[in-house]
C-alpha cells in the first residue's frame, strides 16, 4: 500500500471510523477500491507486528454481538 494511502487509513482510524466507511471513502476521494477485509487483514498484520491501530477501531477489535450472542 502506497504511504499516502496508510496516512489516510490511520487518520480515519484515528476518528474511529471502521473499515466499512474508510473502504468507501478510498473509493470516493482517490478512486481506487480496497474492501473492508482487506483492510482488516491489515490492520491485524500491524497488530501482529506490535502495532497499536488496531485499539482505534470502533469496537477496538473485539468482536460484534449479534442478539446477545458472541
Amino acid at each position: 500500500m502506497e504511504p499516502h494511502i496508510q496516512n489516510f487509513i490511520r487518520q480515519a482510524l484515528s476518528t474511529h471510523s471502521s473499515p466499512e466507511i474508510i473502504s468507501g471513502r478510498l473509493h470516493l476521494e482517490f478512486g481506487i477500491s480496497v474492501s473492508k477485509n482487506t483492510l482488516y487483514r491489515y490492520i491485524l498484520q500491524e497488530r501482529q507486528a506490535g502495532g497499536e491501530l488496531y485499539q482505534q477501531l470502533p469496537h477496538r477489535g473485539k468482536r460484534y454481538r449479534y442478539n446477545g450472542l458472541c
